[in-house]
């Protein structure tokens, strides 16, 4: 099967509306009840013909489990599914987890020493619509710029993946039921410190456990893929943010166009309507059209706004 126009995303039926806390309570408070995840699931694939859908990371969080359980419950209906996994990798320094908050403040040191002035990343990073949508993080992330030392190069050598719960987070798919699968958006820490053997470590181990067709996630496109391009890495292409206003298109989102116009892979686009802030026609005439992607994920949280995208769909595609 070759990668469809349109996947379903999963984040809106795990809490996540890129809105803000009260936005993010109702989505939890509506998809605590499997049947409204069962209900939308089921007309996306029968009405809509959508057969694609993401999928998490397996973990013990309540969401997470009950949108795996409205899955099974519909293979029963004979409603099957495809998934498209994305696997976090789990990264270590030293044996230690890493820091997400030091990572970041690490990601404005590496990028500004070859994009832009510091300065300029720092507030795209704070202004951010998407990343702002994270608890407190303006405070939380401008208090790590003056308190956080960023990691340094002989962190990056003693970065490590713990392969043993990486392999078990891949081992919780069965390969025959998805697409492909995606290596998380920590790819973009490994790729800007040149770990690129780290990476190829994680595809080796998705291999060993039946996956051959691996995307890699990226938040950081527009400093990420020029050096995956120019690697000897073999995966399948790239699930990075795209949309009109340039939401969680780092470094910048003339940078992200660049490298995605330029990319000899695959591009499926995510976020495209910016969470909620970029109209739907509009979104995927910026998709499709103006920088000619061709597959693109929506996450969508209630039956109204299914039919809202897929109607925008066929109009953008006019």
């Amino acid at each position: 099967m070759d990668i469809p126009r349109v996947i379903l995303g999963c984040l809106p039926f795990l809490g996540e509306s890129y809105q803000g806390a009260e936005k993010n309570r109702l989505y939890v408070e509506r998809f605590s009840d499997s049947n409204e995840t069962m209900k939308i699931l089921r007309s996306a694939y029968i009405d809509y013909g959508i057969r694609v859908i993401a999928a998490p990371t397996y973990s013990e969080d309540r969401l997470v489990k009950l949108f795996f359980l409205s899955i099974s419950k519909l293979r029963d209906e004979g409603v099957n599914w495809i998934l498209a996994p994305c696997i976090s990798i789990p990264l270590t320094v030293r044996g230690e987890r890493m820091d997400d908050v030091k990572r970041w403040v690490t990601y404005i040191v590496l990028e500004s020493k070859s994009m832009m002035d510091a300065y300029i990343l720092r507030e795209r990073y704070l202004r951010d619509p998407i990343l702002s949508c994270r608890s407190g993080w303006r405070e939380i992330f401008s208090k790590a710029l003056t308190d956080i030392k960023p990691y340094e190069y002989r962190d990056f050598q003693e970065l490590s993946v713990d392969s043993r719960l990486l392999e078990e987070r891949a081992s919780y798919f069965d390969p025959d039921v998805c697409l492909f699968v995606e290596l998380g958006s920590e790819i973009d820490l490994l790729t800007l410190t040149h770990r690129l053997d780290l990476i190829g470590e994680c595809m080796d181990i998705l291999r060993s456990v039946g996956f051959d067709k691996i995307f890699v996630g990226s938040h950081h496109a527009g400093s990420v893929i020029p050096i995956l391009e120019e690697s000897d890495l073999s995966f399948e292409g790239y699930v990075t943010p795209l949309n009109p206003i340039g939401a969680l298109m780092l470094p910048s989102k003339e940078s992200v166009e660049y490298a995605v116009a330029n990319a000899r892979r695959q591009i499926i686009a995510i976020k495209p309507l910016a969470g909620g802030r970029v109209g739907p026609i509009d979104a995927f005439r910026y998709i499709f059209k103006s920088i000619g992607v061709k597959s693109v994920m929506i996450g969508v949280a209630s039956m109204e706004e299914l039919a809202e995208d897929m109607d925008a769909l066929i109009k953008a595609s006019a």
